[in-house]
This record gives structure tokens, sequence and C-alpha cells, in this order.
């Protein structure tokens, strides 16, 4: 479901919420979706009032996706273009995922002149730097919220209004362990792997800082987080799982943090620990059967 704020609730409650994280949102109100370009397909969109409040949520909640797509299949866009009647203002914007193919050189031109278009704007520039490695390699892409126009002569044109595109580098077991500098750390790539091993030589969990998830130790009867310093009562148990993994021709240790293992699993370290029969040296068959 969309989520609409007017610019003065949004000065009340902007500052306590900060993309990526899990709320429970209070006083709030629905109304009638209308308009066009609607980026979900619900009837109905959430309303702010300057009273509203948001409540970060206390430790991962796996069953809340970070991310949620309707995404259109490739095969259907042209009856989607050509079903609407006014086709520069459809009704829903649409997701796609697809690789590219046939890569010509990238450049910017003048949208409102050309009836060739590509891609453009900050895409055309970033594929641009790396154009001669992406020839070799599929490049997956997402459009989230995109307009899907009739298509030229020449070339289907997809329009992006607003949203950003993620561009996704499809890469090997070796060209990962490569990625070393800091600015690949803060990218996403794709790369496929078979778990061989699950390493049973360290623990499967560890107690973790409620604030910044980062290792807890006891500190005068409570426990402090050894990065933020932040001392609590309780510290929450997540998952941390050494597996040896890799592709047909490499294989590296990769560890699984709690957020992936829970979707792997169903279910919480704590949950895990509780509910779950440990065999003999303390691994739940669970987190064995990964491998």
């Amino acid at each position: 479901m969309h989520a609409f704020v007017y610019a003065d609730n949004w000065r009340s409650v902007g500052k306590d919420i900060v993309e990526g994280n899990v709320y429970v949102i209070t006083n709030l109100y629905t109304r009638e979706a209308k308009g066009t370009m609607k980026p979900t397909t619900s009837k109905f969109l959430i309303n702010f009032f300057n009273s509203t409040s948001a409540q970060k949520l206390v430790g991962d909640d796996f069953m809340i996706p970070r991310h949620k797509f309707e995404f259109v299949d490739l095969g259907e866009l042209f009856s989607i273009a050509f079903g609407y009647e006014n086709v520069e203002s459809p009704e829903f914007a649409a997701d796609i995922i697809g690789v590219v193919e046939d890569f010509e050189p990238v450049i910017l031109i003048n949208i409102m002149y050309s009836h060739k278009v590509s891609v453009w704007g900050q895409l055309s520039v970033e594929t641009n730097k790396n154009y001669e490695k992406a020839k070799k390699d599929d490049i997956v892409i997402a459009i989230a919220a995109g307009r899907r126009l009739q298509p030229s002569s020449q070339h289907t044109r997809f329009s992006i209004p607003s949203s950003p595109v993620h561009v996704i580098e499809t890469i090997t077991v070796q060209q990962l362990s490569q990625k070393t500098n800091s600015d690949d750390l803060e990218k996403t790539f794709m790369c496929s792997v078979k778990i061989s091993v699950v390493e049973e030589s360290e623990n499967w969990w560890y107690l973790s800082c409620i604030k910044c998830e980062e290792d807890a130790y006891k500190y005068e009867g409570r426990y402090k987080c050894s990065k933020c310093s932040y001392i609590m009562l309780v510290p929450v148990k997540r998952y941390k799982i050494v597996v040896l993994a890799g592709d047909s021709n490499e294989a590296f240790n990769f560890v699984l943090m709690d957020k992936a293992v829970k979707r792997m699993v169903g279910q919480t370290a704590t949950k895990m620990i509780l509910d779950n029969p440990k065999t003999e040296d303390g691994y739940p068959k669970k987190i064995r059967d990964i491998a």
C-alpha cells in the first residue's frame, strides 16, 4: 500500500523515519487511491496526520520484506501500453526486471526530439563508465515505477519519471573476491553459489546490540555494545553462520548473517534455540540442512 504525507505533516514525523527500517505507525487514515502512475495496485492509500507517530520496530522481523515489487512480465508490456486510453498517463506504474542485451554505445540525448531511446539520464552516465566491461557480462536491471509507452518503429520506449533504476552486475565468485575497495562495499552484486558445507567450528548465533546489531558483551550486570557502546538489559540473539560455497571454478567461506539465515530456515534464532532439538554438538538440523 502506498503512503502519502503532506509536507507540513512530514516535518513532524519525518525526522523519526529512515529508509530501510521497519516501523509501527499509529494514528493515520486511509482513502481511495486515485490519479495516475500509482506505484502499487492497491485500491487504497495511507495518509498521515500531523499527530501520526512512528516507532521503530526493535529487532528484525524477517516476515516483512525490505523491498516489494509487482513485476510485469516483459511479454505483457505491449498489451498493457495499448490498453490505456492515454498512454502518457497510465493508471499504474510498472515494475520490470530483465537482462540487458545488444548494447549500443550509450550517450546522453534529448528525449524530446529523439525517437531512438534505450536508457538516459543518470543511468546513461553510470552505464557508460563501465561500458566495455558490461558487454562481457549479463547486466540485470530492475525498473521500479516505470511508464510503458507505445514503441517507435525502431525501439521500445520505457519512461522512468522519478524512481531510481538499480543496475545489478552479475559476477563470478572469483570476481566477487576482488571487490575489496571502499566503492564496491556500497554496491550490490549478483553472484550465484552453491553451499557445500556448513562450518560447525563456531557457534551459529551471537548476542547482539538491539540498536546496531553488533556484538554485545556482559557489562556490570547488563550488556554493552562493542561498537556503539549502548547499554541494554537483554541483547538480541541473531544468526551468524560460516559456510563454504562457490561456483564451478572457485569456492570461499561466506558468513551468512541473521537476515539471510532467517529467510532460509523460516524462524528467528531465539525460536530456533527454544523449539528445535539440538544435535550432540549443538548444531540444529535445520541449519545443517542449508548445505
